[in-house]
């Protein structure tokens, strides 16, 4: 059954958690100290410069958040955990899809290069995001025999990490990459997968996460393309859901509104510019490939779906392509709305809607920025295609430029159109 969700608006980082209160739930200590300095009130601090953030000492038996309700670790005994910090002004960070959000559990694998999967035995994955968070909590539980005298004894340890998500994509419905790093740990952000199966049912939801099987710090584990190539050595982790779960109009991957902008039938003219080693004597409009277009913004089954069809001539990639037979790729919007909207009069041929609209195709993101004013669209695009990304950047400006098309359209038909 297709859900259709209004357009998404900015939403706000609303973390949940007071000053005093950690990542896990936990009460810092009225007073405590560490490295000869004290803090007070419940506060929290960072008296030994550790690259995960601020911590304190807690309450024993305070901790009650989303997650996992238990300390990070302990020193001489007493049990620290680290605070929230403040991501309201970072914008090198993103929310956590509504897909993630919740606690899972489950298994993890290894996936050798022959594409054989073998489970880590005695290993448990716990997984927690919150709504309105960049944070995911990652917990691993092994359970190792030990012999001894008195026979078998199963030794259980922890460790939680604490990722942050630094940017997220939708790839297909349910479906997607993000990045995500562990403050303080060096390098490039990692690229993980994330599906969620839209076959199970509440509350048994079933995701996978997959990421590139390599070390901390590996650059490697930045590309999102090496996922999925044939040879890649990975890690899957395999969850099902435990409990909080979002509803599911929550969920970010999938078929949402379309403004009303760019309901209808369109047609006009592309113009990209295209470089290739025999042109380097061109200049200006000689660069230019100019396609003939047509756009529809229709409702089917899938949901919003904007089709381009174009026709092009002029310079694509090495050689000199003729008009010919047309391209065509049709994107679901999963996410759009209008950032600015200028009347200058009471008739609508004046007012002009500026916007930004989100989409996936064949397992790519992608981003328009238009502008309409009367029966004229305008639309522009980032025509690169980064080995090593899933998705194309979204244009600064609608102007043709090395990376960016830009589509002139003009409406020809608003039936349906709302």
């Amino acid at each position: 059954m297709l859900r259709l969700q209004s357009f998404l608006t900015p939403a706000a980082l609303i973390l949940g958690i007071t000053a005093d209160t950690t990542e896990n739930g936990c009460k810092c200590l009225n007073t405590w100290s560490y490295n000869n300095e004290t803090f007070t009130s419940h506060t929290c601090g960072n008296p030994d410069d550790d690259t995960r953030g601020p911590w304190c000492f807690i309450e024993s038996g305070s901790c009650d958040g989303p997650c996992y309700n238990k300390p990070s670790a302990n020193i001489d005994g007493m049990d620290y955990d680290y605070c929230p910090r403040d991501y309201s002004d970072n914008e090198d960070i993103s929310l956590s899809p509504g897909e993630l959000v919740g606690l899972w559990q489950g298994d993890q694998f290894n996936v050798m290069s022959n594409g054989n999967s073998k489970r880590v035995p005695s290993l448990d994955v716990h997984l927690c995001a919150t709504i309105d968070s960049p944070r995911l909590a990652l917990r691993i539980d092994r359970n190792d025999d030990l012999k001894s005298d008195s026979g078998m004894t199963t030794i259980l340890t922890s460790s939680t990490e604490t990722h942050v998500i630094s940017q997220v994509l939708c790839t297909g419905p349910l479906r997607g990459y993000y990045y995500s790093s562990v403050p303080g740990v060096a390098g490039p952000p990692p690229c993980h997968k994330f599906v969620l199966d839209p076959k199970s049912d509440y509350p048994s939801r079933t995701l996978n996460v997959t990421y590139v099987n390599v070390g901390d710090g590996d650059a490697s584990a930045n590309d999102c393309g090496a996922i999925d190539e044939p040879g890649s050595k990975l890690k899957v982790s395999r969850f099902k859901s435990t409990d909080n779960q979002v509803n599911e109009n929550q969920w970010l991957c999938q078929p949402r509104l379309a403004p009303a902008e760019l309901l209808g039938e369109w047609i006009g003219t592309k113009k990209m510019w295209t470089l290739n080693s025999t042109a380097a004597a061109m200049q200006g409009d000689d660069l230019l490939s100019e396609c003939s277009v047509r756009m529809a913004l229709k409702l089917n089954s899938n949901g919003w779906m904007l089709t381009l069809s174009d026709k092009c001539k002029g310079l694509v990639g090495a050689k000199h392509k003729d008009e010919g037979a047309a391209e065509r790729r049709s994107d679901v919007i999963f996410d759009a709305h209008v950032e600015d909207c200028t009347a200058t009069s009471d008739s609508y041929q004046e007012n002009v809607s500026t916007g930004t609209l989100m989409a996936y195709s064949d397992g790519r993101e992608y981003c328009y920025r238009f502008q309409r004013s009367g029966d004229k669209l305008r639309l522009a695009y980032v025509t690169t295609k980064h080995p090593l990304r899933k998705h194309h950047n979204c244009p600064a400006d609608i102007v043709v430029s090395r990376d960016v098309a830009v589509i002139d359209l003009e409406l020809a038909s608003s039936e349906g159109t709302v």
